[in-house]
């Protein structure tokens, strides 16, 4: 089932997660939560999306990201 669309955050930050599919486990170890952030490091900001917080669980992740909501639907 979608998702209900993202609202326009006032101050530029959004909490956004990201799940397996049926609670697949998305991480294996700490090296593939370590390659994950190397990829959000390098990608998101040449999206103009700053990383601010992150929790990397097994089966999903959330992150909380400061960036115009158009980049952010783009990217997400």
């Amino acid at each position: 089932m979608p998702r209900k669309p993202r609202s326009k955050s006032p101050t530029g930050y959004f909490h956004v997660t990201l799940r397996g599919n049926g609670g697949q486990l998305l991480f294996d170890d700490a090296e593939d939560r370590i390659a994950m952030l190397q990829i959000l490091d390098a990608i998101l900001p040449k999206h103009n999306i700053e990383l601010i917080a992150w929790c990397l669980m097994g089966n999903h992740v959330h992150v909380l990201v400061r960036a115009p909501m158009e980049d952010v639907s783009r990217f997400f």
